[in-house]
């Protein structure tokens, strides 16, 4: 996972808390701030595009899955902006909060920025060599099989062991967008591309 020993400084971000929330290790708080940081570039667009077509209830679904992914980070800032931003859309107030919104994607642009510098600095993105195909498959298959059984610790054990691939040089990209669809709870989009990834390395 790179070369970080140290837990990461982040401003305004408890990281401790961040690391005991997904499971306890630096290993795995860096593999969710990779997460966090790659789903948040989506989230920024989601919720503008809410904001300038009127659509309170979608809004309050991007917002609220951001707030949950912040608290999981340790980004306690954050989620208490996106969750006030929540109330008020839940009580049909979208557009008396447009100035808000823009204060909370400012807030969470400079957070993604501090974040991609620890992660560049963790090696992240640093080339691997290719992966194992036959190993990579048997692990989608059982991870398919885990999605459809609603087998929260299979799940997460197989996406443990997915991690390793991510900085793949041939197949890295499609399994940290597989891992994102996981990790925000799209059983659909995540059963298609694993169906696609066998398919394409059979």
């Amino acid at each position: 996972m790179g070369e970080l020993t140290e837990n990461p400084k982040i401003a305004g971000v408890n990281v401790t808390r961040g690391i005991a929330t997904t499971g306890g290790t630096l290993e795995n708080y860096m593999k969710m701030l990779d997460i966090f940081y790659k789903d948040s570039q989506e989230k920024i667009k989601e919720i503008r595009c809410c904001i300038d077509t009127d659509d309170p209830a979608l809004f309050v679904i991007y917002i609220h899955a951001l707030k949950s992914a912040a608290a999981n980070i340790g980004a306690g800032h954050i989620a208490r902006e996106a969750g006030m931003l929540e109330k008020t859309a839940r009580e049909g107030k979208l557009q008396a909060i447009p100035s808000d919104v823009t204060k909370l994607l400012e807030h969470l642009e400079e957070l993604m920025s501090d974040i991609n510098a620890v992660l560049i600095k963790a090696n992240e993105y640093k080339q691997r060599a290719p992966a194992d195909m036959e190993v990579l498959i048997d692990e989608l298959y059982r991870l398919k099989e885990a999605i459809n059984m609603f087998d929260a610790a299979i799940i997460k054990k197989s996406t443990d062991e997915l991690q390793k691939y991510t900085h793949s040089t041939d197949i890295g990209e499609r399994i940290q967008n597989l891992l994102q669809y996981v990790f925000i709870g799209d059983d659909d989009k995540a059963q298609s591309l694993i169906t696609m990834i066998i398919l394409d390395n059979q």
